[in-house]
């Protein structure tokens, strides 16, 4: 496992006294938390960021909403539900701060969730956590390609991380509509990239060139520094070589992406998918050249 890689965990818990001092308990461990304050909130934050989440993390007393004035059990248990109904291949467990109630909750739900005592038995559950999220598909795609995602998660939105996971988790799989779905996201992946190009520095990408929509072609030309291929010479500043490796990336992407997604049935092979999502990835380890001139 990669030194830096962190753990990320979603926590249901109202308590902002106990989640600071949990925080603190979690600074030695590679464990970064997402915290929601009801229920309405986490199955919000798991909508949007569930390729994310490696294990989640319940308050057995809590509000299942903004509206309801006093805590109670009664959240827990639709908590539960919800989570073993959407994300069941996701490490899940309870924590309690009431004295007896440990033992209670573990024989009301034994063998379906693992109990903990706040102020106790954090650190068990941390290693009960971080076990089980190591197994995950999820995590193993992460950090083998660590460096993408973490320029990902850094400049991409969260529905781009997501696309990205599964363009990968998919692309050994022949079935047509699979291969389609994956050259979409690609297609769309490549506009986030200059999305995140302009983030970095609107000069890269102006502005102009991406809204209200993506001209992937003008892009290209502008980053080619306006190259004229009569004299050879560029019109403007450049930030990628004309017949350069970044600039054959961004147009072999662009070009099957847009034309290989009609003729799927014919000719668009698995291999070929393979081939633009590790294009992809070793364009998005472009964004680090701008990164360092920045610091």
């Amino acid at each position: 496992m990669n030194k830096n890689y962190k753990f990320t965990f979603l926590i249901l818990e109202d308590d902002s006294e106990y989640f600071e001092a949990l925080e603190m308990k979690a600074r030695k461990q590679p464990i970064e938390f997402i915290r929601a304050i009801n229920l309405d909130e986490a199955r919000e934050i798991y909508e949007k960021k569930k390729s994310m989440i490696q294990g989640i993390i319940l308050d057995v007393i809590g509000y299942a909403s903004d509206k309801q004035a006093i805590p109670d059990e009664s959240s827990f248990a639709l908590a539960k539900e919800y989570f073993r109904k959407y994300a069941d291949h996701l490490p899940i467990v309870a924590l309690t701060g009431h004295p007896g109630m440990v033992e209670n909750v573990r024989k009301w739900w034994a063998g379906t969730i693992e109990v903990f005592s706040k102020n106790s038995d954090e650190e068990k559950m941390f290693e009960y956590l971080i076990s089980h999220a190591k197994k995950l598909e999820s995590t193993k795609i992460i950090n083998k390609h660590r460096e993408v995602f973490d320029l990902v998660r850094k400049y991409f939105n969260d529905e781009a991380f997501d696309m990205l996971l599964q363009c990968i988790r998919n692309m050994e799989n022949p079935a047509h509509h699979t291969i389609t779905g994956i050259l979409a996201n690609l297609r769309k992946l490549q506009e986030y990239f200059y999305i995140a190009l302009n983030k970095i520095d609107s000069k890269i990408v102006p502005d102009n060139l991406i809204y209200p929509e993506v001209d992937n072609k003008k892009i290209i030309a502008h980053l080619k520094g306006n190259f004229d291929p009569t004299t050879r010479t560029n019109t403007t500043k450049s930030y990628i070589e004309h017949n350069s490796k970044y600039d054959f990336l961004l147009n072999y992407i662009y070009k099957i992406c847009s034309e290989a997604i009609h003729v799927t049935e014919q000719n668009t092979t698995k291999y070929t998918v393979q081939s633009i999502v590790y294009a992809f990835m070793d364009l998005v380890l472009f964004l680090k050249n701008f990164e360092s001139s920045k610091n």
